[in-house]
């Protein structure tokens, strides 16, 4: 029953504890290979596993791993900027919107980066593995959650990822709530949102997490607390916020080459705006564009006819809030929230699979003691 409900919830058996034992052997070979330095550094190795790791019901015997440790002045500590797998495409040639994917869940590449301060030795490294370890963890499941969405829908659609990494390249414009703006775009899309929980099954786990614990571990939880964000954000919340910084929106005119002179404050709110949003869809149609393209001459002469109706029905989608932007962030604000509540949804939902608290009488103590009999 458990198993069955972790599915429904979009949490594949098996996928955590491999992520838990990939994390054993990923500590002990990163170990082995990095040596101290006040270089930027990478080092590649791979990591073989007998008998294999059980993705979700796919099997691996080994993962490829590239770790950068880059060494900052301005660390004091040992932490990662980023972890993920690699996922490639290629073209379908018959439906020229969508993508073959290629990754290939028997020997996936996975990709972390360290960041150090200049003085560090192999301790700190160890040390982080340790204090971290529900973290990493987590994040590991999270990653091990896309290698099994890419193998098992096998294709990709472009405009979904177009999407996302659109919201996430998007330029920073120093205004927080526009920044975050773009960022949960990104969060949001389906690509994301099919990890959260799993990601949070993880480290419900690693921390032993009962039922009884379960409301506060959320108060607590970066994901889930990231998710109210997401919902409680307003269009009224982002205007606010950029007349707070009217004048980082000047320099952004001045960049632009905006005349604002005779512009009302709240005129200069929607511009910024206006700004934004053509920003953002020059950045999905670009990468749409490159998504699509089979090779160089495609990217300097364009596309067969065929393909070039299939960017042009893309270029109609996005550029439908052309003559009134703010319209698009009403759009995506209302979109935004349905994904987080529904995301928050699911994960209220893992409750079902969290042990129970029994009072042990004799030890006056509390036992966690798991509901599966």
């Amino acid at each position: 029953m458990k198993n069955q409900i972790q599915e429904v919830l979009g949490v594949p058996e098996n996928l955590i504890d491999s992520a838990r034992k990939f994390y054993d052997e990923l500590k002990r070979v990163t170990l082995k290979k990095i040596k101290p330095s006040e270089d930027d550094e990478t080092y590649e190795y791979s990591i073989k596993f007998d008998p294999p790791l059980n993705i979700g019901g796919y099997k691996t015997k080994k993962i490829k791993v590239e770790t950068n440790v880059f060494s900052r002045e301005n660390f004091d500590k040992v932490d990662y900027a980023s972890m993920g797998v690699t996922t490639l495409t290629k073209n379908d040639t018959e439906k020229p919107y969508r993508g073959k994917i290629n990754t290939n869940i028997k020997k996936p590449e996975f990709q972390m980066t360290l960041v150090t301060p200049e003085k560090w030795e192999i301790s700190d490294i160890s040390n982080w593995f340790d204090k971290e370890k529900s973290e990493i963890i987590s994040s590991l499941s999270h990653e091990f959650k896309h290698l099994f969405d890419d193998q098992k829908k096998e294709f990709e659609q472009f405009g979904e990822r177009s999407r996302y990494i659109a919201g996430r390249d998007m330029p920073n414009f120093e205004i927080p709530k526009l920044d975050l703006f773009g960022h949960f775009i990104y969060y949001t899309t389906m690509i994301e949102s099919l990890v959260r929980p799993t990601e949070i099954m993880a480290y419900l786990e690693e921390e032993k997490i009962s039922k009884r614990d379960f409301i506060n571990f959320l108060k607590d939880n970066k994901t889930y607390k990231k998710l109210k964000q997401v919902a409680d954000l307003t269009l009224d919340d982002i205007k606010l916020d950029i007349l707070n910084n009217m004048e980082k929106v000047h320099e952004i005119f001045d960049h632009v080459d905006i005349d604002y002179e005779d512009m009302t404050d709240n005129e200069k709110v929607d511009q910024l705006l206006d700004v934004w949003y053509h920003n953002y869809r020059g950045k999905n149609l670009n990468t749409y564009r490159r998504l699509m393209a089979t090779n160089m001459f495609e990217g300097l002469f364009g596309f067969s006819e065929n393909k070039e109706k299939v960017f042009e029905r893309q270029a109609r989608i996005v550029s439908k809030f052309e003559n009134n932007p703010m319209d698009f962030f009403r759009f995506e604000m209302k979109y935004l929230h349905k994904v987080a509540e529904e995301v928050m949804k699911k994960i209220h939902k893992l409750y079902a699979l969290l042990p129970e608290d029994h009072f042990d009488k004799e030890t006056n103590l509390h036992k966690k003691i798991s509901s599966r009999k």
